[in-house]
């Protein structure tokens, strides 16, 4: 099972520039480019950590073949637009809604089919369930983990540091995201 974003994502809209600047307490504009690119780092960190879209954004869910129910990790305000599958013949069919139904309140998010195809395929990824799903407002803990990890990939740009005790990556991040993983 695989969940792929279909449209593309700013973490910008997340943490700023002049956000993460002023956290970085860096004047100027010589490294614009470095700290916008340490934004977007952290941005699939947290998102990759969590299992949750951080801003709106569409997927697809892949699956290897159809379940009663099935859990789909893409975060909050998970809104289910369409259920495809590949048939035995090979064509594409659309699984109309009236087959099933989801709970968004729920996380993972879960589809429930009242009834499965019985001409669906049995190849990778036969099954695609295509959504919107990311937070309206992300949650302040969330983007003070992505502070967190700017500023420490900002300040240790190589991977050893000599002369200095050396320790897992910011441990405050990982304690403010753990509440937003799935159980």
């Amino acid at each position: 099972m695989k969940l792929e974003r279909t449209s593309t994502t700013t973490y910008t809209d997340v943490i700023s520039l002049a956000t993460a600047k002023a956290h970085l307490r860096v004047d100027g504009t010589d490294e614009d480019t470095l700290i916008t690119s340490l934004i977007s780092t952290a941005g699939e960190v947290v998102e990759e950590y969590t299992g949750q879209y951080l801003s709106s954004c569409s997927f697809i869910y892949y699956a290897d073949h159809f379940h009663e129910v099935m859990r789909v990790h893409a975060g909050p305000g998970v809104r289910i637009t369409e259920v495809e599958y590949i048939k035995d013949d090979g064509t594409t069919a659309t699984w109309s809604s009236t087959n099933w139904y989801y709970d968004q309140k729920s996380f993972p998010m879960r589809v429930q089919f009242e009834h499965l195809p019985t001409d669906a395929d049995d190849r990778v990824n036969a099954v695609r369930i295509k959504g919107d799903a990311g937070f309206t407002a992300v949650p302040s803990a969330l983007k003070s983990a992505m502070l967190l990890i700017i500023g420490h990939l900002y300040e240790h740009r190589k991977d050893v540091l000599v002369g200095v005790q050396s320790a897992p990556l910011v441990h405050g991040a990982k304690y403010l995201m753990d509440k937003f993983k799935p159980s």
